[in-house]
């Protein structure tokens, strides 16, 4: 773990938070450092999930606030007294305090200093990680360029025409594209699995920096980050997983957009709508036979991509379908897609 930050006992500290669901928390920070805090949460109604996004994330220590930005819920601990909650942090220090008297060169070479030493850190980043990290972005940063030409091209043509031009390069791209952006990223897996432990915090945010200003600008990796609706997995993205993938601002989104949306876990996800859906069937069938109806409950449905589909064909008339999800712009959506 990294070299702990702890506040002292005298100290006023507290953490102020929104989580997915609108509710304010309040908690008490027991573990503090650039990439992470963990804290203890009292109320026993303050519901939180595994990589939730929390939203208005606030650290004060001695009533300064030194943290206003974003955190994602990395882990979870149920004491059964209360809940220990730790979260990965974003770049959003408040390193220098404006509202100090700058005449106090004391303070301000003291900011420095820990600006420095934080810096410092990035010594620590392996440079085997560091290595593969430069080769991704390098080809990314070629690859993008390289696709901005021919945007230029297609721009300078009659937009009815853009549509059908774009997909045309995008299909002659794809086949040799996505092999090579496979062996990149799963050299970079690789190199993140070799990354121990108490080095992990670090290293996700040395990637942050190299790579995410480039690669979300793909609608899915912006959405899997983001995480608008606070917690992975939400509606949009699993119907990201089902529609065309050429989505995105650029030739170069629309291409990574793609590749994201072929990796194996979204190509399960895809298999595993394909088999909910013919197991519908079979047993729509099979209850049709006894005269009956089949009643169908779809518990934490997201976007019933199956359903979607089961509604399409003539068996789905023998069914009962009913929907839950404890989202209500899931509902919402799900209700203007069948409405459609």
């Amino acid at each position: 773990m990294e070299s702990k930050k702890q506040p002292k006992a005298d100290e006023e500290s507290l953490v102020l938070c929104v989580n997915s669901e609108g509710l304010e928390l309040r908690a008490t920070p027991i573990r503090l450092t650039r990439h992470l805090v963990v804290f203890e949460v009292y109320n026993p109604y303050s519901i939180l999930q595994l990589s939730e996004v929390l939203q208005e994330f606030q650290i004060f220590i001695n009533h300064r606030p030194v943290y206003s930005g974003r955190a994602v819920v990395s882990n979870l601990v149920n004491t059964g007294i209360f809940l220990v909650c730790e979260a990965s942090l974003d770049d959003a220090w408040l390193d220098v305090d404006l509202t100090r008297p700058m005449k106090a060169s004391s303070i301000l070479r003291s900011e420095f200093n820990h600006f420095i030493s934080e810096y410092k850190k990035h010594d620590l980043v392996m440079d085997d990680f560091k290595l593969v990290v430069a080769d991704l972005q390098g080809f990314l940063i070629e690859l993008r360029r390289w696709l901005e030409q021919l945007e230029f091209v297609v721009r300078s043509n009659p937009s009815r025409d853009r549509h059908d031009q774009e997909v045309e390069i995008i299909n002659q791209v794809l086949e040799p594209a996505l092999p090579m952006l496979g062996d990149y990223f799963m050299r970079f897996e690789a190199a993140a699995e070799s990354v121990k432990q108490s080095l992990q915090p670090l290293h996700r945010s040395y990637v942050k920096r190299q790579l995410h200003p480039i690669v979300l600008c793909a609608p899915f990796s912006w959405r899997t980050y983001t995480k608008p609706l606070g917690y992975a997995g939400d509606y949009e993205m699993v119907a990201m997983m089902a529609r065309a993938p050429y989505e995105g601002s650029s030739l170069f989104a629309k291409i990574l957009n793609t590749f994201f949306l072929n990796t194996p876990p979204v190509v399960a996800h895809r298999n595993r709508i394909d088999y909910l859906k013919t197991k519908l069937v079979i047993e729509i069938e099979r209850v049709a036979k006894t005269g009956r109806r089949a009643r169908i409950l779809n518990l934490g449905c997201g976007p019933a991509v199956e359903i979607q589909q089961l509604l399409e064909m003539e068996i789905a008339d023998q069914a009962e379908i009913e929907l839950l999800d404890f989202n209500e712009e899931t509902l919402r959506s799900v209700q203007q897609k069948f409405e459609e």
